[in-house]
């Protein structure tokens, strides 16, 4: 996305890329965490699934603000005790 109006298109398409891999992660066999845990495949695919969804939720966060000519903070909002 780059700056100027908003496109609904790209911010329905990160929405739907996120609500895919938050279903794929639910659809992941993770009633007995022991077994899920000694799959290396399955605990690649959660692995995957997460950064997916984090990277589209960032990209819709780093985005939207700018295209609404909202400001960011200039430094994170985090606190002391972690900075």
């Amino acid at each position: 996305m780059s700056p100027g109006l908003l496109d609904p298109a790209v911010i329905a398409d990160r929405a739907s890329w996120i609500r895919s891999m938050v279903a794929g992660m639910r659809a992941l066999p993770l009633d007995d965490f022991p077994s899920f845990a000694s799959d290396r495949h399955q605990v690649a695919a959660a692995e995957s699934y997460l950064r997916r969804a984090i990277e589209a939720l960032v990209d819709l966060g780093r985005n939207v603000p700018g295209d609404l000519r909202v400001s960011q903070p200039a430094r994170p909002l985090l606190p002391p005790r972690l900075r």
